[in-house]
């Protein structure tokens, strides 16, 4: 997140992946980590009926799961260079042919 350079992509599908959770369980730490990560959203995609179009016809294409196919719409619309995520290069997130995924997994 120290990266100048990089353009940091945001929706209400991703918030709702994440946040709740961690504030549900009071896990600080991670909610500190969401907070300062939404601070610094640069671009909010909120047209849900395109994200959800784009979303069902690269999830049919592709197999992925609803959820990871919301997230990659909605970076396809706001024109992400890449896509970062901690799903493993084997899940079917891989297989979308809309933006590179990168895993950062280990």
């Amino acid at each position: 997140m120290n990266d100048k350079g990089r353009t940091f992509i945001g929706s209400a599908f991703l918030y709702l992946e994440t946040m709740p959770k961690a504030v549900h369980h009071r896990n600080a730490s991670e909610v500190e980590f969401y907070r300062t990560f939404f601070d610094n959203v640069q671009i909010w995609i909120g047209d849900v009926e395109s994200i959800v179009t784009i979303a069902t016809e690269d999830s049919e294409r592709s197999g992925l799961a609803a959820m990871d196919a919301l997230h990659v719409a909605a970076a396809y619309l706001g024109e992400a260079e890449v896509f970062l995520t901690t799903e493993s290069p084997r899940k079917s997130i891989h297989r979308t042919k809309l933006i590179p995924v990168v895993s950062i997994q280990p």
